[in-house]
C-alpha cells in the first residue's frame, strides 16, 4: 500500500495598490471603480486575519524626482497622503507591507522574500487596476515569483 501525501498550501492575500491616490475622487490617477470592493475587500481581510492568513499591502511608491512622475503625474509620493492605503482598509499589526514602483508587486520589491519568510506557496490577489498592476503581478507569480500558485 502506496501513501500518497499532499503539501498543504500556505497563502496569503495580497492586496495591491489600494491607495488613497487611487480611490479619492478627482486624484490624477482615480480608479472609481475601485471604491466599489472596498466593502467585500474589507470583509474578506477580516475574515484572512481571522484565518491566521498572512495579509499584504502591496503599495505603488515614488521617490519626489521619480521620471515615472512625469508621464502619470503626481502621484503615490513616498511621505505624501495620497500613497497610503485607503482608510477603510488600513494594515494593522501583524500585516506586510511592501512598496513597489512599477506595474508588478514583485518589480524592484521584496515582495518575493517577504512571500518566502511567511512560507507562503499561494497568493490571493486582489486590489486595483486589474488590467496592469494586477495582471502583471499575476504574469510575474507564475513566472519569476517562484511559480506560486494564484487564487
Amino acid at each position: 500500500l502506496e501513501t500518497v501525501r499532499t503539501k498543504k498550501t500556505r497563502k496569503a492575500l495580497v492586496v495591491v495598490d489600494m491607495i488613497n491616490d487611487h480611490l479619492t475622487p478627482g486624484r490624477i490617477l482615480e480608479v472609481p471603480r475601485a471604491r466599489d470592493i472596498v466593502p467585500a475587500l474589507a470583509a474578506r481581510i477580516v475574515r484572512a486575519r481571522s484565518e491566521g492568513t498572512p495579509v499584504v499591502y502591496v503599495l505603488d511608491r515614488h521617490d519626489p524626482d521619480d521620471a515615472d512622475l512625469e508621464d502619470w503625474g503626481e502621484h503615490a509620493v513616498e511621505g505624501s497622503e495620497g500613497a497610503e492605503v485607503w482608510p477603510p482598509l488600513a494594515p494593522e499589526e501583524g500585516d506586510r507591507i511592501v512598496t513597489k514602483p512599477s506595474y508588478s508587486s514583485f518589480f524592484a520589491s521584496n515582495l518575493e522574500a517577504v512571500l518566502e519568510e511567511l512560507a507562503v506557496d499561494t497568493i490571493e490577489l486582489t486590489g486595483c487596476s486589474t488590467e496592469t498592476q494586477l495582471l502583471a503581478t499575476a504574469t510575474d507569480a507564475g513566472c519569476c515569483g517562484a511559480g506560486r500558485s494564484l487564487r
